[in-house]
């Protein structure tokens, strides 16, 4: 997906919807940012530029139809796919149970904080904020997720992947509307 961004500078702030978003910058005026999604034309993954990208799996596994999505997206192959599902025990800290989990995943300190990685985080919220805590520790900054969503209407279920989701992004916008 082509992402295209636009800045405007407006006299008024307000959120227009989810792609526009509005706030005041550093010194009082406000600015409106828009960002387009546009289709690209897909090319067939066994063309795509390889890549060290880890893929770190929390979740079920994903299909190939997903896997391809994502790298159709990214523009680029997964170079590797680690999957650890995990059931949290709600009986016992999630901290502890993240740290576990995150030790199977066989990452030096140095990869940790050099290789690109995507997040794909388990469904269940508060094992999942205490697992991107863990990651952004071990990481120094906030990981990519992968964002999957139902296809509307389909029995049984199935899930596309809706986008990727920078949350460092994320979170230095929200620094800078402090």
């Amino acid at each position: 997906m082509t992402i295209l961004s636009h800045s405007t500078h407006t006299g008024g702030g307000a959120h227009v919807g989810e792609s526009v978003t509005a706030g005041g910058d550093f010194i009082g005026r406000d600015q409106i940012n828009i960002t387009i999604h546009q289709p690209l034309p897909t090319q067939p993954s066994s063309e795509l530029a390889s890549s060290d990208l880890h893929l770190l799996n929390f979740t079920r596994p994903l299909t190939a139809a997903q896997r391809t999505q994502i790298e159709q997206t990214l523009g680029y192959r997964i170079g590797k796919t680690i999957n650890l599902p995990i059931e949290f025990d709600n009986l016992r800290d999630f901290g502890p149970q993240c740290v576990a989990l995150v030790e199977q995943v066989g990452l030096s300190a140095h990869d940790w904080q050099t290789l690109p990685i995507l997040v794909n985080p388990p469904g269940f919220v508060p094992g999942a904020l205490c697992l991107l805590s863990e990651l952004h520790g071990r990481m120094g900054h906030f990981p990519a997720i992968v964002r999957l969503r139902p296809q509307p209407q389909r029995s049984p279920m199935v899930y596309d992947v809706a986008k990727l989701i920078n949350l460092q992004a994320l979170r230095d916008a929200a620094r800078r509307r402090r």
